[in-house]
């Protein structure tokens, strides 16, 4: 008796068990570190099981595959060349590696508008309950997922304030975006009402880095919806424009808050520039040594601390001064190569094709940029693996689309 293998059925297996982990990748990721490295996990062993089950057949290329070539050549070198080799090496294998497989597997698997669609919702359901979590944080003191205590500012399950803020400032211009240009009115008031949750939740985090950010990508979206709407539907452009307002005027009460309140109930505050300036200073100086290729990738609080032995370990709070310092000139600018590019081709759809949900996720990803400036997004668990998945939902977005919802 003989026994036939069913290749393809074998490959659909593995491809809905890679859609199923990633998107409880994208729901657990607010809510559980232990989520994520499970389902990170999972998501790369289902995707290459499916590419050494059509081999290599349903690999999908990209416009940024040449980029992230050159990326991964130039953070190879850095390790050659770093001060602890076995360190840095260890950081490229477990993080910079898992970032590129979580991009490919995500644009391999978000292959049909319906995928996307139902990743989306699944993003959104999460932000959703995160941001009720921020809440019940806010009026009972501690949150419900993880039981964070609620210091003046709302974090809900994010062990700080920052990495909450710099998760919303993605998502908020996404829903503006989505609220305006939406399929129908019943969608658009959906979207609208998330929006003004995710920007309330965002300013009672009191981070002015995320809410700057988060609030110049949505200024820029306006030019683009205006085009779209052709300023015939006034309406619609109104409640926009009033939820723009209601958010700003948030904002401007944030940054007003009154001194005495700030250096009463949040002592720290006081100290913020002082601190990061400080790091700054000492991480010139440390790229002043070894301009090209840095010290390694990971090998930034080693590092800081032999010039600075009076401070604990931290990181640069400021993403590109410390991939300055950990890969250098060389592995910066291939970075910087990569957002060119992405920005590039988001910007060529969304021009195309009028793709306004690609607009969303593309300004989000430009508030995170942004914010990533002055706080330590890239070396966070889970936002260094949002931005990733969030790069290749826009580069399958724009594969697929455009795509109404």
């Amino acid at each position: 008796m003989e026994f036939k293998i069913d290749i393809n059925k074998i490959y659909n297996s593995f491809d809905m068990a890679t859609l199923f982990s990633l998107c409880a990748l994208i729901f657990f990721l607010p809510i559980s570190k232990a989520s994520i490295q499970i389902f990170v996990s999972l998501s790369i062993l289902c995707f290459f099981a499916t590419l050494i089950t059509k081999k290599l057949q349903n690999f999908h290329k990209t416009e940024l595959d040449i980029p992230l070539f050159i990326f991964f050549i130039c953070l190879c070198l850095s390790v050659i060349f770093a001060v602890d080799f076995r360190t840095s090496l260890i950081t490229l294998i477990k993080k910079y590696a898992e970032w590129f497989l979580l991009f490919f597997a995500i644009v391999t698997t978000l292959n049909t508008k319906k995928r996307i669609k139902i990743f989306l919702i699944i993003l959104l359901l999460s932000a959703i309950s995160v941001c009720f979590d921020g809440i019940y944080q806010q009026i009972t003191g501690a949150d419900l997922f993880r039981g964070h205590n609620y210091d003046y500012k709302m974090s809900a399950s994010f062990n700080h304030y920052n990495n909450f803020a710099g998760y919303l400032g993605v998502l908020l211009p996404l829903t503006l975006c989505l609220s305006i240009c939406g399929k129908d009115k019943k969608n658009r008031l959906i979207f609208g009402f998330i929006t003004i949750l995710l920007g309330y939740c965002l300013i009672m985090t009191l981070s002015k880095g995320g809410c700057s950010a988060s609030l110049l990508a949505c200024i820029l979206i306006l030019p683009f919806c205006f085009l779209k709407l052709k300023l015939k539907k006034l309406p619609r452009i109104t409640l926009e424009i009033g939820i723009l307002l209601i958010l700003a005027t948030l904002f401007i009460i944030q940054v007003t808050i009154p001194k005495y309140w700030i250096s009463e109930r949040i002592p720290s505050v006081a100290g913020w520039n002082a601190g990061r300036f400080g790091i700054w200073h000492y991480a010139f100086l440390l790229f002043k040594d070894r301009p090209w290729l840095g010290y390694g990738p990971g090998s930034f609080m080693t590092e800081h601390i032999k010039i600075n032995p009076s401070l604990l370990p931290t990181y640069a709070h400021n993403c590109y001064l410390q991939m300055l310092v950990e890969i250098g000139v060389i592995g910066l600018a291939s970075f910087l190569l990569i957002i060119a590019v992405f920005l590039k081709t988001t910007l060529k759809h969304v021009l195309k094709n009028r793709d306004f949900l690609l607009l969303g996720v593309a300004c989000g990803l430009f508030a995170y940029l942004l914010h990533a400036s002055i706080d330590t997004h890239f070396y966070s668990m889970q936002l260094s693996d949002f931005f990733w998945i969030m790069i290749g939902l826009a580069i399958a977005i724009a594969k697929n689309g455009p795509i109404e919802i």
